[in-house]
C-alpha cells in the first residue's frame, strides 16, 4: 500500500512538472488560441517538437549539456577525448517517472546517458556520470548491472569496444516484445514509457520499409537519423519479425510514411497535415507556426554554457494558491552541475568522509540552482529540484532542514510564498531581526528586498498590537487578513521574547513603527 501511495505522489510531482514544458505550452495554446480539444492538442504538439527538433538539426539543444568524453578503447590504443552533447532532461523522464517513481526516472536518465554518449562515438567513465546526475558511483554501477542482466549494451570507458555485449534498449524492448513478454512487464523491466515503445516500433517500421526499397546500411542511417549500430540491430530484428503483429504494416507499405519518417519534417508537410487532419485554415496554420517558430530560438543551446540548461520556472511575482497550469513561466537559465563540485563529489577519502562530500554536493546543488532561478526572476519548488536532481522530495526536505540550521535558506517558491507546512519566511525575517542581524544580511540570507522586511516587520507590529489588544488567533486572522495559520506562527515567536529583556528593544521599535520613531533604530547594530 505505500508503494502505491508513493507512485501516486510521483504521478502528481510529474505532472506538476509537465505543466512546464514546451510540450504543455503547445498543448494550452492549442486549446485557448484554436479551440482544439485535449487529445488532438497533444497529439499535434508531439508533430509541431518533432518539425522544431527537425530545424535544429545537428545543433544543440536548450536541455542539453557538454561534456567530455572518449573514444571507446581498441587494443592498446590510447582513447582519444571527444565532447559530446547529452540531454540532461526530457519529455520521457517525466513520464517514466508517472508510472514508476523517481527512482525508474534516475533510471531513464542514466542508460540515456551512456546511449547518447556511444550514439555519437564516445563512452563515459561511471564518475562522470555519477557527477552529472548527481548520484554516487555505487548507484551507478546498481543501474549498469541492471540493463545488463536485461541484456541492454552499457558502454564504458576502460573497457575494449569488443567486451561491449547486448544491444541497444529500444532493441531490446521490441525484442521482449516479439518473443511474447507483456508490455506492462517489458517497461517495468527496462524502465520505459509507452510513447517510448511506440517511438521504437516506429524506428524500427521505417528501417524495415528503407531496406525493403534497396537502401544501405549507411542510406538508412542517413535518412532515418539513427546511430548505424542501432541501425543494423534493427535490421537483424526485422529480418526475424518482419510480421509480427504489433508492426504497423500498413504504414510501412506507404511511401507517404516512410518520407514523413526519413526525412526532415517540413513547414509544407506539417501545414499540409494540420489542414488535412485537423481542419486547420491556412490563416489559422499561419498563426500556429508564428508562435511554433517563436518557440524556436529558446531551444537552441548555443547561448548556453557547457553546463547550463534552459528550464522553464514560476515567475516570481505569482503568489500562492494559483494551479501550476495556469501559472506565468519564465525561462531560467540553470547550472546543472559545475566542474567545483567534482573534488568534492570524487576526492579520494575515507568512506566518511566521502559520504560528507556527497552530501555537500546535494546541498551546494539545490542551493545554486534555486539562487540561479531567482537572479532570473524566477522561483523553483521542490518539486523542481526534485526532477533537476533525480533526489526524492523527501531526501531534499531533509537537505533544506540542515541547510537552515546552518542560516542558509535557498530561495524556493514555497519559502518565498510561505507555501506548504514548513516554517514561514516572514517568521523567519521576524526572527533574524529580533535576534539583531543587520537588515542587509536578513536580506541576502532570504533572498529578499528590504523593503519586503519592512513590509514583514509592519504585519507583525498589526499582529502583535492587536494580541495586546486581547483578541484570539481567529479574531486577528480576520481583522488583518493575514492567514490564521501565519497569524499563529507570529504569535509563538512574540511570546517566544516578550519576557526576554534583551529583546525588548527591538519589540519597542517594531511596536512604535509608524509611531514617528526612526524605524530601523539599532536594525543594523548587534541587538543589545
Amino acid at each position: 500500500m505505500r508503494r502505491v501511495k508513493g507512485l501516486e505522489k510521483s504521478t502528481i510531482q510529474a505532472q506538476h512538472i509537465r505543466c512546464k514544458t514546451l510540450y504543455h505550452y503547445i498543448v494550452k495554446i492549442l486549446g485557448e488560441r484554436f479551440e482544439i480539444c485535449q487529445a488532438e492538442s497533444e497529439a499535434i504538439a508531439y508533430k509541431a517538437l518533432r518539425y522544431l527538433d527537425s530545424k535544429l538539426h545537428g545543433e544543440r539543444r536548450s536541455n542539453q549539456i557538454i561534456v567530455k568524453a572518449y573514444e571507446p578503447k581498441k587494443g592498446k590504443e590510447t582513447a582519444r577525448s571527444l565532447t559530446i552533447r547529452l540531454t540532461y532532461c526530457d519529455l520521457s523522464d517525466i513520464e517514466v517517472e508517472e508510472r514508476f517513481g523517481k527512482d525508474g526516472a534516475r533510471y531513464n536518465r542514466v542508460i540515456r546517458f551512456f546511449e547518447e554518449a556511444f550514439s555519437q562515438g564516445a563512452v563515459l567513465r561511471t564518475t562522470k556520470v555519477a557527477q552529472i546526475a548527481g548520484l554516487t558511483r555505487t548507484v551507478i554501477t546498481r543501474i549498469i548491472r541492471h540493463y545488463r542482466v536485461e541484456g541492454v549494451r552499457v558502454w564504458l570507458r576502460g573497457q575494449h569496444s569488443d567486451s561491449f555485449a547486448g544491444c541497444y534498449r529500444d532493441t531490446r524492448a521490441l525484442e521482449l516484445l516479439f518473443s511474447g513478454v507483456s508490455e506492462e512487464d517489458l517497461l517495468r523491466r527496462l524502465f520505459m514509457g509507452r510513447r517510448m515503445l511506440q517511438n521504437a516500433l516506429e524506428e524500427l517500421a521505417l528501417v524495415g520499409g528503407l531496406l525493403e526499397r534497396g537502401l544501405s546500411v549507411q542510406r538508412i542511417g542517413e535518412v532515418s537519423d539513427l546511430p548505424l549500430e542501432k541501425v543494423k540491430e534493427y535490421i537483424g530484428l526485422w529480418k526475424l519479425d518482419k510480421g509480427n503483429r504489433f508492426l504497423p504494416k500498413a504504414e510501412i507499405e506507404s511511401d507517404e510514411y516512410i518520407e514523413e519518417y526519413g526525412e526532415a519534417i517540413s513547414r509544407a508537410s506539417l501545414s499540409r497535415e494540420l489542414s488535412r487532419d485537423y481542419d486547420f485554415t491556412p490563416g489559422a496554420a499561419r498563426l500556429f507556426f508564428k508562435e511554433i517558430d517563436s518557440l524556436e530560438e529558446e531551444m537552441r543551446g548555443n547561448r548556453l554554457g557547457e553546463n547550463q540548461i534552459l528550464y522553464y520556472a514560476v515567475r516570481e511575482e505569482i503568489g500562492a494558491g494559483h494551479p501550476i497550469a495556469d501559472c506565468k513561466l519564465v525561462g531560467v537559465v540553470l547550472t546543472v552541475y559545475n566542474e567545483e563540485e567534482r573534488n568534492t563529489h570524487l576526492g579520494e577519502s575515507p568512506p566518511n568522509v566521502r559520504k560528507q562530500g556527497t552530501r555537500m554536493l546535494k546541498e551546494n546543488r539545490i542551493n545554486r540552482l534555486a539562487v540561479e532561478a531567482k537572479q532570473r526572476c524566477g522561483l523553483l519548488s521542490v518539486e523542481d529540484i526534485s526532477y533537476l536532481t533525480g533526489l526524492h522530495p523527501a531526501t531534499i526536505s531533509l537537505i533544506l532542514k540542515g541547510l537552515r540550521a546552518r542560516g542558509v535558506e535557498p530561495p524556493l517558491r514555497g519559502v518565498q510564498k510561505d507555501m506548504g507546512k514548513g516554517v514561514s519566511h516572514e517568521v523567519k525575517a521576524i526572527e533574524y531581526y529580533l535576534l539583531g542581524y543587520p537588515e542587509d544580511i536578513i536580506a541576502q540570507r532570504l533572498h529578499h528586498g528590504l523593503d519586503q522586511l519592512v513590509i514583514y516587520q509592519k504585519r507583525f507590529r498589526q499582529v502583535m498590537l492587536l494580541r495586546e489588544d486581547g483578541y484570539s488567533p481567529t479574531m486577528i486572522s480576520i481583522l488583518s487578513g493575514i492567514s490564521q495559520k501565519k497569524v499563529e506562527d507570529l504569535l509563538r515567536l512574540y511570546e517566544k521574547y516578550k519576557e526576554r529583556s534583551e529583546f525588548g528593544r527591538k519589540l519597542s521599535w517594531i511596536r512604535n513603527l509608524g509611531n514617528g520613531e526612526k524605524k530601523c533604530g539599532g536594525g543594523h547594530g548587534s541587538g543589545d
